[in-house]
């Protein structure tokens, strides 16, 4: 839940570097678009509770995870195969980005697994399936960049990566939300990310 907002700040730095590079000035709607994406995730982390959370969960509170990620993946890929351009580009985003939040779950679980257990790690599940889910999701936002423009993948799997990201947190790490007052700035803040990122994402 601390680290996965953040990763949304890449674009930020991003769309400042390629502009510096270019000798452009951003604009005022890409100004007001990394304006909100900060402001969005310093609001989020800012009433985030501490919580360490457990290092690595048991296969079976896996399971749920595992299954709603496959469903999504087989439903979203055959359904893209059979439509042309932007609703392509849009369901394989949408199943890149579900798979990139499992994606980094399994990073946190391995890298616990190897600090506790060192080489040990190697006979346990969670290291193939960061192999398998790493290269399916990779495959799937190659293809959605491929199928349609950008301003249609990136947002979608820029949004869906935190958001799943923070909901597996909580469910499968143990992780704790804000509550009550808090957890209203919280979900302000995400909203208002997510609008700031669809915005940097449809910049030229």
């Amino acid at each position: 839940m601390l680290v996965l907002p953040l990763a949304a700040m890449d674009l930020v730095f991003a769309l400042s570097l390629v502009a510096w590079r270019r000798r452009k000035r951003l604009t005022r709607r890409e100004a007001v678009g990394a304006l909100c994406t900060a402001g969005g995730v310093a609001a989020f982390l800012a009433v985030l509770p501490p919580s360490a959370g457990i290092v690595a969960p048991d296969l079976r509170d896996w399971l749920p995870l595992l299954a709603l990620a496959t469903v999504c993946v087989c439903v979203l890929v055959p359904v893209g195969l059979r439509r042309p351009g932007r609703t392509r580009t849009a369901l394989y985003a949408a199943a890149a980005g579900v798979l990139f939040a499992l994606l980094d779950s399994l990073t946190r679980s391995v890298a616990g697994l190897l600090r506790d257990d060192g080489i040990g790690v190697l006979a346990h599940w969670e290291p193939y399936g960061l192999l398998l889910v790493g290269g399916t999701g990779m495959l799937l936002a190659q293809s959605s960049f491929q199928a349609g423009p950008l301003t249609v993948s990136l947002p979608i799997i820029d949004t869906l990566e935190p958001i799943g990201g923070v909901l597996m947190g909580a469910l499968v790490f143990q992780e704790r939300l804000a509550t009550s007052g808090a957890l209203a700035v919280q979900g302000l803040g995400a909203l208002t990310a997510v609008a700031g990122i669809i915005v940097l994402d449809r910049s030229p």
